[in-house]
């Protein structure tokens, strides 16, 4: 669930905009870390509305100053542009923070397990589930649905006949950019009780969300949604059987999409 809330905001991202944005991952550090910093002074639930508007923001002053520039250019160049904006976050990060890994602690509320047939399933593991469902949801009746669902298609499969209509794309396309980052915050928001925050982290995740991107199509949240839990069941299978080799297992399901269905399993030919 973890890698669908973040795979889901690069591959609305990429899908709108064509934009590589590999910097995804060190704004859902930075959302883990910000998590730790402001959770001594509220409670858990506000986090989720303060982690996604700060990234959100963070997200409008990246693509309106920068990505917006470049959205013509190679791939080579905005994949140039996501590494600058990797080193910043990661060098601000270890000013702040330094390099010793941090925890947020997890609420009282979510302390405890269920037993079903004699697995485990705590607390949180459900509570990770229901947020994640319902974001799904929202996600699929907003791109579906609504007005700015329709929108937000059209300027994804032709941005100049969209702007040509009356729609302002840029502003659509700044809208998605904000959106794909709030939902990395909500990514870090909701694993940040379960995992370390750490220097290097943002590489790996951005990694695993790519796989899901590759595995389920680009520009398809549908697909996101099932290739991270393919990728997760792979993973926590190669834990069991091989555990050096488990991340292993994620990247070669990823390169035998490649190979057999590059443009994903849910993924279609555009042109």
């Amino acid at each position: 669930m973890i890698y669908f809330l973040l795979a889901s905001g690069l591959t609305l991202i990429f899908g709108v905009l064509g934009v590589i944005n590999f910097a995804h991952g060190s704004f859902y550090m930075l959302g883990v870390f910000l998590s730790y910093l402001i959770i001594r002074y509220c409670d858990f639930g506000f986090l989720y509305l303060f982690i996604p508007l700060i990234l959100a923001s963070l997200g409008a002053v990246s693509e309106f100053l920068l990505f917006r520039r470049i959205y013509k250019a190679e791939h080579a160049m905005q994949l140039l542009l996501s590494l600058g904006i990797i080193h910043i976050i990661s060098d601000t990060v270890r000013l702040i923070w330094g390099a010793t890994p941090i925890s947020v602690p997890m609420p009282q509320i979510f302390h405890g397990f269920f037993t079903v047939k004699g697995v485990l399933i705590t607390k949180y593991d459900l509570f990770i589930i229901a947020v994640t469902m319902f974001l799904c949801i929202l996600m699929y009746v907003v791109l579906f649905k609504t007005k700015i669902g329709s929108i937000i298609r059209a300027c994804a499969v032709n941005p100049e006949m969209t702007s040509c209509v009356g729609i302002n794309v840029s502003r659509v396309f700044l809208f998605v950019f904000m959106a794909g980052i709030a939902l990395a915050g909500i990514a870090s928001v909701t694993a940040a009780p379960i995992v370390s925050g750490i220097l290097g982290m943002d590489m790996q995740m951005i990694m695993i969300a790519f796989c899901v991107v590759i595995v389920g199509g680009i520009g398809s949240i549908s697909g996101a949604f099932i290739a991270s839990i393919i990728i997760g069941i792979l993973e926590s299978f190669g834990i069991i059987l091989l555990p050096d080799f488990s991340e292993g297992f994620i990247y070669m399901i990823a390169i035998i999409i490649l190979f057999f269905r590059p443009r994903g399993l849910f993924g279609k030919f555009v042109g």
